[in-house]
């Protein structure tokens, strides 16, 4: 869980630093964050030979973390510590001001490069967190599970009143936008709609 963790947090990192090495704006982060998601499925699909590894169905915490109420608490710990991080602390603001106006916050001496990074980097680490809730829940990995899964949360968060621009929004908002896509095709599936 921990290597996964950190190598979400590394491919985060990693896309962050070409960003800001380009000195990138948002078409740029969406090319670098796309490409780095086809480099590592290629990479998953070698690894395991495009076929389902079992998880490791024995041991009772990797599998209480995708049963009962484990994905809510976790959900809800990720929403709540991110919440408050983003608010109340030093760092969560210069993100908000690094994706409001990135000119000013370097004028005003916010280590731009810097703050991309941790933000890509905390953006690896929690995809990685929802796969491992996912290899958890399902008791198997796939190379190619959660493909398509990008466009629900670009969805979510516009639905939450997120700007994909940066600087405006909250993950109260992007929590809610989510829930309500998510709501919304599941409800869509009950009722037979492809």
């Amino acid at each position: 869980i921990i290597l996964c963790l950190l190598i979400g947090a590394g491919c985060g990192l990693a896309s962050g630093s070409i960003i800001s090495a380009v000195k990138g704006n948002m078409g740029v982060s969406f090319i670098v964050t796309y490409g780095m998601q086809s480099i590592i499925a290629a990479i998953a699909l070698l690894v395991s030979g495009s076929t389902y590894k079992k998880g490791n169905l024995n041991d009772p915490i990797f599998m209480g973390i995708g049963y009962g109420i484990g994905p809510i608490a976790i959900l809800i710990a990720a929403v709540v510590i991110s919440q408050f991080l983003l608010v109340k602390t030093k760092a969560g603001r210069r993100m908000y001001f690094l994706g409001g106006n990135e000119e000013a916050a370097r004028l005003t001496g916010v280590r731009t490069k810097s703050y991309r990074s941790l933000t890509f980097m905390l953006s690896g680490l929690f995809a990685a967190l929802g796969g491992i809730v996912m290899v958890s829940r399902v008791g198997s990995a796939s190379p190619t599970a959660g493909t398509g899964y990008e466009l629900d949360v670009i969805a979510g968060i516009v639905v939450g009143g997120i700007a994909l621009t940066g600087g405006k929004g909250s993950i109260i908002n992007a929590f809610i936008g989510t829930v309500a896509i998510g709501v919304l095709g599941n409800a869509l599936n009950l009722l037979g709609v492809s």
